[in-house]
């Protein structure tokens, strides 16, 4: 038989079959889903569809059809067999024809689209039986959900907002839930044994969720405020859109805490010519543990730094120092010391700086004010004045009343040494005005090495008459 002969033998048999599946009135039961189907586009199913086969049926002895009737009313057919031959009428349509024989009719089809749903009809021909069944196959188009938008930067104890963008859907169709895991390791051990299984449960923060509806498309925001427990633990949004399975995004976060307290110290507090001075750079209670401190002076890289940690200071939270020490020369008058901290917390990095100040820094004189103000007569008044950021320590105060040192009712405090290794001191001169003090002039006078002259500074008595 010729290639032609073949192909009009199939086309009779194909025809005859058609007309057979036509005018049988037997009653051959098929199965197929009694439920809508279901799938998205672009993926791939198989319609079950399943019959009884008399025992020593052979495959020659069955005959299939399928047909779909799609919504836009367009019937076609999509694979038939005559008992010998196969017709696929679309590409991406197959039946297994080797389980006919096993009653198993389902057709597979492959890269659904939206114009493959409608109503699918599996007819199957044992002469004198027919039977057919049919159902519906309903087609989605997944949503496309973004990864979950974080900010570059999340801290602990402070306000963050998790994003979620979901286009392409329909939003009475959509639901949006936010998932926090929580879970735990549980080692287990034995003799031969030891394996370590994580845990784990979510918990649903659709609370804090706010949904903010566009055309087509939705943007889901969770606002939370992370710990430091939060760090490295995953977060989901899960979008779940009828007929389709649930399309979940992950993140985790990376939690940071900035260093609470940055100081340089020095000892001594006082740098001398021709002795060592040590100078410690701390940076406390951050998160997470990496970090760099580095030392220069004068812009130059210094070597020969200790660094002492990081290590737990309560909590998660952790602290570090790093220090320098050398022999201090003459000609360190005026260098800066810098410590340079890099962290993750830090946009770029954080530095300290340290003046190395062999002569002395001069005093900051306030202004000498009274208590009470204005100062009454026949009650005891207090004039103060700060003497504030000097170096070295040794100072001299005077009060003078109209020209005349003060011989009693001064008092000054000791010097006060302060973070940055300067000084400062209150004075105080207390008296009872008498009507002879009215327009008196007061002066405070300060002599410091560090001075060119001497600082002064003066008060004119003017007084309430009332007693």
């Amino acid at each position: 038989m010729t290639a032609i002969d073949q192909h009009r033998s199939y086309g009779f048999r194909f025809l005859l079959v058609c007309s057979l599946l036509s005018l049988s009135t037997g009653s051959l039961v098929v199965h197929t889903s009694p439920t809508p189907q279901h799938c998205t586009a672009g993926s791939a199913i198989a319609l079950s569809c399943t019959f009884p086969v008399p025992f020593g049926t052979p495959l020659h002895g069955i005959a299939l059809k399928w047909t779909v009737s799609t919504v836009d009313n367009d019937h076609r057919t999509l694979y038939t067999f005559d008992g010998t031959s196969e017709w696929q009428f679309y590409n991406h349509s197959t039946v297994d024809r080797l389980r006919l024989i096993q009653g198993d009719a389902t057709l597979h089809l492959k890269n659904v689209t939206l114009s493959d749903a409608g109503h699918y009809t599996c007819t199957v021909f044992i002469p004198p039986e027919m039977g057919a069944s049919t159902f519906r196959l309903a087609v989605s188009v997944p949503p496309k959900v973004s990864e979950i938008i974080v900010p570059e930067m999340i801290y602990a104890s402070e306000a963050v907002t998790l994003i979620c963008n979901i286009t392409s859907v329909q939003l009475k169709q959509v639901k949006v839930q936010w998932l926090r895991c929580h879970g735990h390791k549980h080692v287990s051990t034995s003799a031969k044994v030891e394996s370590t299984l994580l845990q784990e449960h979510f918990e649903d923060l659709s609370s804090s969720t706010e949904n903010k509806p566009f055309k087509n498309s939705l943007m889901s925001c969770l606002s939370i405020v992370p710990s430091i427990e939060d760090d490295d633990r995953e977060y989901q949004c899960k979008v779940c859109c009828l007929n389709i399975h649930p399309i979940i995004k992950k993140t985790c976060l990376k939690i940071l805490v900035r260093p609470s307290h940055f100081q340089i110290e020095s000892v001594p507090r006082i740098p001398m010519p021709e002795q060592n001075l040590v100078l410690s750079c701390r940076a406390e209670r951050f998160y997470p543990k990496v970090i760099s401190l580095k030392w220069f002076k004068d812009e130059l890289p210094v070597k020969g730094v200790t660094q002492f940690g990081p290590f737990l200071d309560g909590g998660k939270l952790y602290s570090v120092w790093s220090q320098t020490e050398f022999l201090v020369s003459s000609n360190d008058q005026g260098a800066i010391y810098t410590c340079r901290v890099h962290h993750g917390s830090l946009t770029g990095f954080r530095e300290i700086t340290y003046k190395i100040n062999l002569q002395g820094a001069a005093p900051e004189v306030s202004w000498i004010t009274s208590d009470p103000s204005p100062p009454k007569l026949g009650q005891e008044c207090t004039l103060n004045c700060r003497v504030t950021d000097f170096l070295p320590e040794t100072i001299t105060v005077t009060w003078f009343k109209n020209g005349q040192p003060a011989l009693s009712g001064v008092y000054s405090s000791l010097p006060v040494l302060n973070i940055d290794g300067r000084y400062s001191l209150w004075t105080f001169y207390k008296f009872t005005p008498t009507v002879k003090d009215s327009g008196s002039i007061f002066k405070c006078v300060v002599e410091h090495c560090a001075l060119k002259g001497v600082e002064e500074r003066s008060f004119k008595l003017e007084m309430n008459d009332t007693v």
